[in-house]
């Protein structure tokens, strides 16, 4: 729940859906990681002849962070007929 849930109401947008947000006030910061990013961090991971951790976290540099109220707003740029997030 929490973040997560609040991330999926703003891509519910996508289909054309208002939403009401509990507990977020859009200010708040997320982190965008494309899925071919991803899957070479994974299998840099998996062929490492000598791990040196059993658990990683991947993340990009700072300008992939966007407030939720920009990831609401990028959905309605990708999608003009997308719903508002209140």
């Amino acid at each position: 729940a929490g973040m997560a849930r609040v991330r999926q109401q703003i891509l519910d947008c996508a289909r054309g859906r208002d939403v009401t947000i509990d507990g977020a006030s859009g200010s708040e910061w997320v982190h965008l990681l494309h899925v071919a990013d991803a899957a070479e961090a994974t299998c840099v991971a998996l062929l490492a002849d000598a791990p040196a951790r059993s658990i990683y976290n991947v993340a990009g540099p700072d300008d992939s962070y966007v407030s939720l109220q920009g990831l609401h707003d990028l959905v309605r740029e990708i999608e003009p007929g997308a719903g508002r997030a209140i």
